[in-house]
């Protein structure tokens, strides 16, 4: 059975803490005052390892993971939502693209474990991403 648990706001502020302390802090400590607050800026100019494109795509899609957040941000939310589901396989692209197409123009889609582990990122624009970021194993693109 799918449970799908909508986060509440203060733990939409932990979880965002979390992702930022292991995918975006790293990169912020290196670079910092460059990024505009889009997290998906983490993976542009070569500043984190990661994958990009099709090879992202694919070592997504080969993940077995039932337990998950998916990671929704706007252009006009402060802080990104969280949704928990579990029981079920994570989503494949085409379902992501399409909540993200039904989301407002600027909305950025992200899936990582519930462990984060490693996270995938389809953004809001044509010419970035898509992103699968797995520090520890990943090299770079």
């Amino acid at each position: 059975m799918t449970k799908i648990d909508l986060k509440k706001s203060r733990q939409n502020h932990n979880l965002t803490k979390r992702w930022k302390a292991r995918f975006w802090h790293p990169v912020q400590r290196r670079i910092p005052n460059d990024n505009d607050g889009m997290l998906f800026h983490t993976f542009g100019f070569q500043r984190t390892k990661h994958l990009v494109g099709k090879r992202a795509v694919s070592t997504y899609e080969k993940k077995k993971c039932s337990d998950f957040y998916i990671m929704v941000e706007d252009g006009d939310s402060r802080q990104p939502r969280f949704i928990h589901i579990a029981g079920r396989s994570i989503p494949d692209c085409v379902e992501l693209e399409a909540l993200r197409s039904s989301l407002q123009s600027f909305a950025d889609v992200y899936v990582m474990d519930r462990e984060f582990h490693w996270t995938f990122c389809i953004t809001h624009e044509d010419t970035a991403g898509p992103y699968f970021c797995e520090p520890a194993k990943v090299k770079r693109s």
